[in-house]
């Protein structure tokens, strides 16, 4: 025997005895349980072949969390979860939409609380294509004389 089937029998000798990370993540993906199934799919992103599924499920999961962080106006954690998107997911530009309004938010607090320095810097990470642009350049406007977003 060669060591690729020498590797392959260990691989599949480890998948049998250990459950099957694979199915185990996708079995928790869809029931919403997002970091579990993270768990599970990046042991798949190692040790086999349906690594590219398991990247987009794992993309796709991190995307969930963030939405609910957003929806739960949890703004830091979702900007954390939603940077895991990859630019090749097909939910990424909602993602850098939810971390645009994500940064909206935290900026206007952040202007509240009479964080002038932070606000502006917050603020002015708002891309153009997020919703909250309009809003985030009208603060900076009336903070700073300035209108313009850093890319």
């Amino acid at each position: 025997m060669n060591r690729t089937c020498i590797g392959a029998a260990a691989f599949l000798l480890v998948m049998t005895a250990c459950g099957n990370p694979y199915n185990d993540g996708v079995k928790a993906y869809n029931e919403g349980r997002y970091e579990e199934a993270i768990e599970h799919l990046k042991k798949v992103r190692r040790l086999s072949s349906e690594r590219e599924d398991a990247e987009v499920k794992i993309a796709g999961a991190y995307f969930q969390m963030g939405k609910r962080a957003y929806e739960e106006k949890k703004w830091p954690q979702a900007i954390e979860l939603l940077s895991e998107v990859s630019r090749n997911d097909a939910d990424y530009q909602e993602a850098r939409g939810l971390m645009g309004g994500s940064r909206y938010f935290l900026g206007k607090a952040a202007l509240e609380r009479g964080e002038t320095e932070k606000a502006t810097a917050l603020l002015h990470l708002v891309r153009d294509d997020c919703e909250h642009h309009a809003a985030a350049q009208e603060l900076l406007q009336g903070l700073t004389g300035e209108s313009e977003t850093e890319e």
